[in-house]
């Protein structure tokens, strides 16, 4: 089988002197590989076994967030691809940390192996993409739902809350209520209890909900219990 690679630091000599390893060709940090399917396991064991140092810092040219990527990046440098080499690096980018969820994601392809999601106008790609990395990414998206509460309301729980409002002010029917406030009866049909969550918390959504909203429904549900009973 053949494949490629591409490692912070230099691995195609390295590879080269490996029994598992039929050839490792092109350059330090990336080239392209070859070895039999069987010699996979024993690879992995092999690089375990090595004492291999490296920084992890990488110089790159721009560091931005999503929303602040100047657009012109992405035709800026097309031109000089062909320059690209030892001592005149392609030059590197770093996009800070944001938060998607599952349904930004597309798959794509006849052979559903390119993703596809977008963020601030910017749509991002991941070519040949694995069953391996595809469960990562999946295993990553059901992590971010169990960590700290962000404060953040992403666009898809948008259109899932969207859709509930609609459903029930389409089927239910409204009634007249005595309004303690004016004083008077008024049409009533739906009414909404908001929850507010401190945004330094260290609450997982899940502890919140126990915490904090099963408290607010015992309260609500002792106040009918109360209703009902006078």
């Amino acid at each position: 089988m053949i494949g490629s690679l591409r490692s912070p630091i230099p691995l195609k000599d390295i590879l080269n002197k490996c029994e598992y390893v039929d050839f490792a060709s092109g350059h330090n940090e990336s080239c392209g590989v070859g070895l039999r399917a069987e010699n996979i396991d024993k690879l992995k064991e092999y690089l375990d076994s090595l004492n291999l140092s490296y920084s992890t810092d990488t110089e790159v040219l721009l560091s931005s967030t999503v929303k602040n990527i100047p657009k012109r990046l992405f035709s800026e440098f097309e031109p000089y691809t062909t320059l690209w080499g030892k001592g005149l690096e392609k030059p590197l980018f770093h996009i800070k940390p944001f938060t998607i969820n599952s349904n930004d994601i597309k798959v794509l392809g006849a052979n559903k192996r390119t993703l596809k999601f977008s963020k601030d106008g910017v749509d991002f790609l991941i070519f040949m993409c694995t069953n391996e990395q595809k469960e990562r990414i999946k295993q990553a998206l059901l992590q971010s739902r169990l960590t700290r509460y962000q404060g953040t309301f992403t666009e898809g729980a948008r259109k899932r809350l969207s859709r509930c409002i609609d459903i029930m002010i389409q089927t239910i029917k409204s009634k007249t209520v005595w309004n303690e406030v004016t004083q008077r009866y008024q049409k009533h049909r739906l009414s909404f209890i908001t929850l507010t969550i401190p945004d330094k918390t260290e609450l997982t959504v899940a502890k919140s909900v126990a915490k904090k909203l099963t408290h607010l429904l015992n309260i609500i549900i002792s106040i009918v219990n109360k209703k009902l009973l006078a």
